[in-house]
């Protein structure tokens, strides 16, 4: 059984096809149909469908894998930590391009299994031969046929091709078991975008916050590696661990140039934005800088989860007894109090605003206050004051307030002195009344043309005014019985 390839012979019906051996990467996967590559589509992991060209009754449909050869998934870096998965999948590639190497060579001629000194074509033919010319050629049965003294010949000159085809194969598979069993650090390639801008760098690419490597306090990862890894479920599990100071370490080298580097450790959370991802991380060692362009190889270990507290060592020897320091001193500072309302705690502290040994003690009081106690008698009035003393500008008026001689400070010109009542104050206020005046004489009476209150005539007045006039809108003027407005 193939390891690596599965043969359907199609009905004419069928369209769809199982992939029934395990592989890295869809991309891995081919398909031919009677000898001509295909196209097809994925319906999931297991299954895919073939869109051209349309499979006819008969026609043999060959689905095969075949890992890649020239690009290493994975690259082991000096000083970077190994990870189960990155090992599995180093492993697992040379292991497929194995398997790959043996189901190429059993579809070649091969030795027969019995130990004669023969080859085995596994039951196949070998078609469309021509006619050999050189001395070496295959022959067809025709030729065969013809030339049957040389059947010998030809046979051994194909028995040698076949070796060296196997030879070949086992090469191959020898070199994929060698590359598996290669140790190191392993290491995701990426090229180096200088944005400093927190985004999606695009595909294979990974940004710095900043430029300068020490001063990092970010990296942006595109989901996939500059191979076209999808590596962004790695990325995200660098931060789950227990050990919050540091989640993990992120270790970054130049291509060709492993004294240009930065490591840094992953100090929170991981922010995955689906195509890319932000891990905040701080600087711990650096060297050279990175350009625009550089191809660079990232190596991702995580913490290791936090350890139950061991059990407490024994109790060290007692060291000798040190010199007698300088002897402390206590000293009292600041002493403060404030109110507490009555029903209130009392309270009491102290600070040390000095030194252990030359201590400072600051105390604070709060005092519960009583009730506020009865008013006292009124004591006897005291002399009158000099009316100079309050008068200070030329037109005052001194009044009684409520308890005490007052200054009421001169008014507006034409404005009179108003008493409020008895308990108020006097005032000055506007002469009302007259109305406002044109002329040094106010020979000429005036009155606004817009009306923009509430007026009411009572019914025991009259009045008039000179038109037009008009009455805002909100506003009304009420001319009750017995009162007459007249509009001049």
């Amino acid at each position: 059984m193939a390891n690596s390839k599965v043969t359907y012979t199609a009905d004419g019906t069928t369209q769809s096809f199982a992939v029934t051996f395990p592989y890295i990467s869809r991309s891995h996967v081919s398909v031919t149909v009677g000898g001509a590559t295909a196209t097809f589509t994925w319906n999931n992991d297991n299954l895919i469908t073939i869109t051209t060209p349309t499979v006819s009754s008969d026609d043999k449909v060959v689905i095969s894998r075949s890992t890649s050869i020239n690009t290493r998934l994975t690259d082991y870096v000096d000083g970077s930590n190994l990870t189960e998965t990155d090992l599995d999948l180093d492993s697992k590639q040379a292991f497929y391009m194995a398997q790959e190497a043996l189901d190429e060579r059993d579809s070649h001629l091969a030795l027969d299994v019995s130990g004669a000194d023969s080859w085995d074509a596994l039951s196949k033919k070998i078609t469309d031969l021509t006619t050999p010319t050189n001395a070496n050629d295959a022959s067809n049965k025709s030729y065969v046929d013809a030339q049957i003294d040389t059947s010998t010949t030809n046979a051994d000159n194909a028995a040698a091709s076949a070796t060296a085809a196997a030879t070949s194969a086992t090469n191959a598979a020898a070199s994929e078991t060698n590359t598996a069993n290669i140790t190191g650090a392993i290491a995701w390639k990426y090229t180096f975008d200088s944005s400093t801008t927190m985004g999606d760098p695009a595909a294979g690419n990974v940004r710095l916050d900043h430029a300068t490597l020490g001063s990092v306090t970010n990296i942006a990862f595109d989901a996939q590696t500059a191979e076209s890894n999808d590596i962004s479920d790695l990325i995200a599990s660098i931060d789950d661990g227990t050990n919050n100071s540091h989640e993990g370490f992120i270790t970054i080298r130049k291509s060709g140039a492993p004294s240009t580097f930065a490591v840094y450790a992953v100090t929170g959370g991981v922010t995955d934005n689906t195509s890319w991802l932000q891990v905040p991380v701080t600087h711990v060692a650096s060297g050279g800088t990175f350009s625009n362009a550089d191809t660079l190889y990232i190596g991702m270990t995580r913490s290791g989860n936090l350890g139950a507290t061991g059990p407490q060592g024994i109790q060290g020897i007692q060291g000798p007894t040190g010199a007698t320091g300088t002897a402390a001193t206590i000293a009292v500072g600041s002493v403060s109090t404030s109110d507490v309302a009555a029903g209130g705690t009392a309270t009491a502290s102290v600070t040390n605003s000095g030194t252990s040994s030359a201590a400072t003690f600051d105390f604070t009081f709060g005092v519960v206050t009583g009730d506020t106690g009865a008013t006292g008698a009124t004591g006897p009035q005291g002399p009158a004051g000099d009316v100079d003393d309050v008068l200070t500008t030329q037109g005052d008026i001194i009044y009684r307030d409520s308890s005490t001689s007052a200054r009421l400070a001169a008014g507006t010109s034409g404005y009179f002195l108003k008493t409020q009542g008895s308990g108020a104050n006097p005032v000055w206020a506007e002469v009302t009344g007259g109305g406002p005046s044109l002329g040094t004489d106010s020979v000429i009476r005036t009155n606004a043309k817009t009306i923009s209150e509430n007026i009411t005539f009572t019914g025991n007045e009259n009045g008039s005014s000179v038109g037009p006039i008009s009455v805002a809108d909100g506003y009304a003027v009420t001319v009750a019985s017995g009162s007459t407005w007249t509009i001049i």
